[in-house]
């Protein structure tokens, strides 16, 4: 685990940047970087001081190679640094910058799930189990909707979709978080913007797609005699490439407004995957209207989309309580709840992460391991058990497997 601390000590045109990680390994270093400036030119001085805990020295050879094998040369830090220009420090020791600043950070440290550091096996163990079955369930949906005449259907082209988003959703996140719980916690700059896009990219992806799909339920049940009119394959295809295009825009959106802000200072993110609210704690400059935008957008579009769904699921609602028999009025319902059920695991933990202030402690990312882990574990799980033509559709790949295998 590392945690930079970072100090800040002003004397007439000179800045100390002081960085402290501590590693696993007990060690720790200390980096001293010193612009000392004169008219025109500048010169920088390092020093490293490497010490455990208790104040014992460590092994400076065995540190070196174990916990920073590229510590020694400043282009070869965590943060480049080339030539400061540094006005004032503020009083909380945050950074402000003019325009010539250029302490560039190459990389972040994810801090991962606190207070797990005795259970890391047991999370190894317990996520990569998730991952493989997420995969393997969320596989079987799409091979059972294309190997079934049947479920040629509009429903079933967005459960696909569903299905292929679940997919790609939690292998954007879970293979680095298994890899940092064996490995040094690191991600590179790039790879970091990568994730924050692809991983908004597919969330909101998935938001709009439950939107269609439950307006796909209101005119199945509200208007059967114009589905076929309203819901046919080409306006599916359609709808289902539009939720595809408005989530990269969207994505696009957030992914400019916080990486084109400069990162100077620390470079620890306290949670385990590249998200906006963490990153945006690391600016080195006002973040106030940033956030707010960021805010704004993912609430604007959660709660359009949950407004459109709650609509529909009223009409619908209304339109099941005028069904006279039990039994139909029963059928009818069934198809509509494991949407429900899938819509409210996915949005109820949202609201908690992105409307809500970021405290950055466990519960934080236990509820964001909620929807970015077990949410597509569940979903084929819902769709499947409750849906009678899907299980059908499994059975019958599955024996037809089992007999051109025999």
């Amino acid at each position: 685990m590392c945690s930079p601390s970072l100090g800040y000590y002003i004397l007439p045109w000179t800045v100390c940047i002081h960085i402290l990680e501590t590693t696993s390994k007990l060690c720790s270093r200390q980096v001293g970087v010193c612009a000392v400036y004169s008219n025109d030119a500048s010169t920088k001085s390092y020093y490293l001081h490497t010490t455990k805990p208790g104040g014992q020295k460590c092994d400076q050879e065995t540190f070196q190679k174990q916990a920073f094998p590229k510590i020694g040369k400043a282009d070869r830090h965590n943060i480049s640094h080339k030539p400061l220009k540094y006005r004032k420090v503020d009083m909380f020791g945050s950074i402000i910058m003019d325009r010539n600043s250029s302490l560039v950070i190459k990389e972040f440290i994810l801090r991962g799930i606190p207070h797990t550091e005795d259970l890391h096996f047991f999370f190894i163990l317990i996520f990569f189990v998730i991952y493989i079955f997420t995969i393997a369930g969320n596989s079987m949906l799409i091979i059972a909707v294309k190997g079934t005449p049947a479920l040629h259907k509009s429903m079933y082209l967005f459960l696909t979709n569903l299905s292929f988003l679940d997919i790609c959703l939690s292998s954007v996140t879970l293979p680095k978080l298994l890899s940092n719980f064996l490995s040094w916690k690191t991600i590179p700059f790039n790879e970091c913007v990568c994730q924050l896009y692809f991983f908004h990219f597919l969330a909101s992806c998935e938001c709009f797609l439950y939107t269609v799909m439950a307006y796909d339920r209101y005119v199945a049940i509200c208007q059967p005699l114009h589905y076929s009119r309203l819901m046919s394959w080409r306006i599916c295809i359609s709808l289902a490439c539009g939720c595809w295009t408005t989530g990269s825009l969207h994505s696009m959106t957030h992914t400019l407004l916080t990486f084109l802000l400069p990162y100077c200072g620390p470079n620890t993110i306290d949670y385990f995957f590249c998200d906006i609210i963490p990153i945006l704690k690391l600016a080195c400059t006002d973040t106030t209207i940033n956030k707010t935008v960021t805010l704004a957008n993912i609430g604007a579009v959660a709660l359009l989309c949950f407004i459109i769904i709650l609509t529909s699921y009223v009409h619908i609602l209304a339109a099941i309580m005028k069904i006279k028999t039990v039994n139909a009025r029963m059928k009818t319902f069934s198809t509509c709840a494991s949407h429900v059920t899938a819509v409210m695991l996915f949005y109820v933990p949202c609201v908690f992460i992105y409307l809500r202030p970021y405290s950055g402690t466990s519960g934080d990312s236990f509820i964001a391991i909620f929807y970015t882990l077990l949410t597509p574990l569940l979903n084929p799980i819902i769709y499947s058990l409750r849906n009678k033509e899907v299980k059908v559709g499994l059975k019958e790949i599955l024996r037809g497997h089992l007999f051109n295998s025999c």
